[in-house]
Order: C-alpha cells, then sequence, then structure tokens
C-alpha cells in the first residue's frame, strides 16, 4: 500500500484545508521527517491518514455524532480524505463530519464516510462496508487499541500476499514518518522499553539491534 495524497480540513491546530502530494518531486527519494514545534500538527497528519482509511485515530477510538474532539475549535466541518494505491489499483478515501446548518454551535451530525476508486467510481459510502472493503483491498485494519498504532496487517492469507507483519511497539510513542516508500523490512521488532523510539535511523555495517541483520538499519 503506498499513500499519493492527503487532504484535511479543520483537524486540530490544522486549520482551513490542507493538501499534500506525496508524488511530488520533493518527496522522490521516499524517506523524509515530519518536524516542527510541538503543536504544529505533526501528529494531526497521521491522525488524518487514520481517519480517512479507520474512521478512529491512535489517539481517539471512537468519533461519533456526539463526540469529536478532533475538529478544530470554533469551526463547523472537518474532513481527512487519502488517496492511495494498492495491489496496482488507486483509491480515494474519504470521511468528514460537519455541524448542523454549518453552524460553529449547531450539534454535530452523524460522519459521512466513502471509498472510491480514482476515476470516481463509488464503492461504498457505508461505514462499515467501507471498514470491511478497506482491509479487503489492502490487507490493513485498525487496531482494537487506540493507543497502538492505527495499522497493522490483516491476518487472513487472502488479504495479502507479502508476509504478514505487526507494527513496531515504538511506533506507539513516536509517530513514523508518512512515506510512500517500504519501511525497513528487516526491523519489525523493538525492545519494549518505556524510552524505545525510532527518533531516526541511519546505515551501519555492523548487525542492527532490532533484528541482527547487517543489512538493516539501526534504530538509535
Amino acid at each position: 500500500m503506498k499513500i499519493l495524497s492527503l487532504r484535511l480540513k479543520n483537524l486540530n491546530s490544522l486549520k482551513g484545508e490542507t493538501h499534500i502530494d506525496f508524488t511530488a518531486p520533493a518527496f522522490a527519494d521516499g524517506l523524509f521527517a515530519i518536524t516542527g514545534p510541538t503543536g504544529a500538527g505533526k501528529t494531526t497528519l497521521l491522525d488524518a491518514i487514520c481517519l480517512a482509511l479507520f474512521h478512529r485515530t491512535p489517539r481517539m477510538a471512537t468519533l461519533s455524532a456526539a463526540h469529536n474532539p478532533l475538529m478544530t475549535e470554533h469551526t463547523a466541518d472537518c474532513l481527512a480524505e487519502v488517496e492511495f494505491e494498492s495491489r496496482g489499483q488507486r483509491y480515494r478515501a474519504f470521511w468528514a463530519q460537519r455541524r448542523a446548518r454549518d453552524k460553529v454551535d449547531g450539534r454535530l451530525q452523524a460522519p459521512q464516510v466513502e471509498l472510491a476508486l480514482a476515476d470516481g467510481r463509488i464503492i461504498t459510502t457505508s461505514i462499515k462496508e467501507k471498514l470491511e472493503e478497506t482491509e479487503a483491498r489492502t490487507g490493513w485494519i485498525s487496531t482494537a487499541s487506540p493507543a497502538r498504532c492505527c495499522w497493522r496487517r490483516a491476518s487472513s492469507p487472502t488479504s495479502s500476499t507479502a508476509p504478514t507483519r505487526t507494527a513496531p511497539s515504538c511506533w506507539n510513542s513516536s509517530p513514523a514518518p508518512i512515506s510512500t516508500a517500504t519501511f525497513p523490512s528487516a526491523c519489525t521488532s523493538r525492545p519494549s522499553s518505556a524510552s524505545a523510539r525510532w527518533s531516526s535511523c541511519r546505515p551501519v555495517p555492523a548487525a542492527c539491534s532490532c533484528c541482527r541483520n547487517p543489512s538493516a538499519r539501526r534504530c538509535r
């Protein structure tokens, strides 16, 4: 699965509409960092991807007509949309919520979702069916616990031809960078200490401390 673009509106500190095209030349290397001061919206970018795909985030288990603390204060609507490619097919995943009468003091309305092909053909607008279709078409599902990384590989052997892997536990404490490239395939685990983080990675000639693979990257 490859994230191609991200569009979001009025989520946390990112007021207004934001669009990131991951196919732009600036992202051609495939590996990059999301940096900025506290509150700048780094994690919100990851939240938006999770919202568009799974209607939830690692920090928020449920968003409904009664509860949405992710919507920017003093705004009447919010949205998250991701264009992605999986198994040679391009899709668009969409999630949005607004307040009644488009007023900042209006009651929250039920979220609206959509999964469509890149050419605009709609696959489903049902919340339940969208989650099922997303899992079936990508091989990724949201975890049961909001404290963990939003994605993990589906266990069904028919969901993906790639080996089944679970996101490293260190991603829970430090958001992984959004990347159109695959994360180092050899580093799939990390010592589960409270301070474990992937703060940076660098190529090293010695064996990786995560997996003892000499060709992998070492986490420090």
